[in-house]
């Protein structure tokens, strides 16, 4: 399309020469300030740290490898009991309950989550912030996830996963992450009080969960 154009002698039917594709595609010169104004804000930076999400199979205290199990099948109907984490410059950062109102985040070597038995690890995206920058937001993050704020239905560490890969990287978790809760909640009123307080956590920062 962009030939007949040219040959045509103009988007208006004029009867000038030639015009080339370069100043047919060219745009005018209000649309290129405004064009520039919306990009300056955008951040350069020479970091680029990929921001992986670690997914766990949450342990059954009492039957070993029941869990495991139960999400081989589950896994393959979107389904499943996991717990995850997400990893930058070398370090995993997840989410637990307590009773105490201060942050339930914690950091972990990667792939080593207490009272869990690691199953994959898939790249959500890229982060342009730097190693300091990155301690910092979740330092910042420690307010809004305080560990008696958590709930096993409506703000578990899959939650948390899937706020901090969106503020990181603009993508969201694979739903299948944390289906089994989205489903829970709807029958929350049928779910004992108790597999809901923050205490509920299956998971924390050491093998006393």
């Amino acid at each position: 399309r962009c030939e007949e154009v040219a040959a045509g002698g103009g988007l208006g039917g004029g009867g000038g020469g030639a015009v080339s594709v370069a100043e047919v595609l060219q745009p005018p010169p209000v649309i290129s300030a405004i064009m520039e104004s919306r990009l300056k804000p955008i951040r350069k930076t020479k970091y680029r740290a990929p921001v992986i999400l670690n997914v766990y199979d949450i342990q059954h205290p009492e039957k070993e490898g029941f869990v495991e199990s139960l999400n081989n099948y589950a896994y393959s109907l979107g389904l499943g009991v996991f717990h995850s984490g997400v990893e930058v410059y070398d370090a995993e950062y997840a989410f637990a309950g307590h009773s105490q109102n201060s942050s339930g985040i914690f950091k972990i070597v990667p792939r080593k989550a207490h009272c869990a038995t690691y199953r994959e690890s898939m790249i959500i995206g890229t982060t342009s912030l730097s190693p300091t920058e990155v301690e910092s937001f979740f330092k910042k993050k420690s307010k809004e996830f305080k560990g008696n704020t958590y709930n096993l239905l409506a703000n578990n560490c899959n939650h948390f996963s899937d706020a901090i890969c969106f503020e990181l990287t603009g993508n969201h978790l694979p739903a299948w992450v944390n289906r089994l809760a989205s489903v829970g909640d709807r029958f929350r009123n049928l779910i004992p009080a108790e597999y809901q307080s923050p205490q509920a956590a299956p998971v924390g920062p050491d093998a006393k969960k």
